[in-house]
């Protein structure tokens, strides 16, 4: 697949509403975001629309995510993936990590780490 110029990848940004005709960061968000059991996915679209390989897809093996409009999103039900469809394998940020264009993070928040971290900083 061959690389699009700069030009071109404004451009794809701008007709997805991710930039505003002067380059800056529109009123549409780039993050697309679903909760799963335990916390949340994003999907950075501004990075996703970018990437060539959309390993997160491939890499997604309950298949919840599908492309729409070349960019990642659920092909289920966000309340199907909070329930545990989704099963948090951590596959889809690996793969954009190792072969996408970063896009991927995984949020899984651990009660208490704020408050063990600050009280155990001065022992480190």
């Amino acid at each position: 697949m061959a690389r699009l110029t700069e030009f071109q990848s404004k451009e794809l940004l701008r007709s997805s509403g991710i930039l505003t005709p002067k380059g800056e960061v529109g009123a549409t968000p780039a993050a697309y975001s679903f909760e799963t059991r335990t916390g949340q996915i994003h999907h950075d679209h501004a990075l996703c629309i970018l990437c060539e390989s959309k390993a997160c897809i491939a890499a997604c093996q309950p298949d919840i995510l599908e492309l729409v409009g070349d960019l990642p999103e659920l092909a289920i039900s966000a309340a199907d993936a909070k329930r545990g469809r989704c099963t948090e394998c951590l596959a889809c940020e690996e793969e954009c990590w190792n072969q996408g264009n970063h896009g991927a993070a995984i949020d899984f928040p651990i009660a208490g780490l704020l408050a063990y971290r600050k009280e155990h900083a001065s022992s480190s």
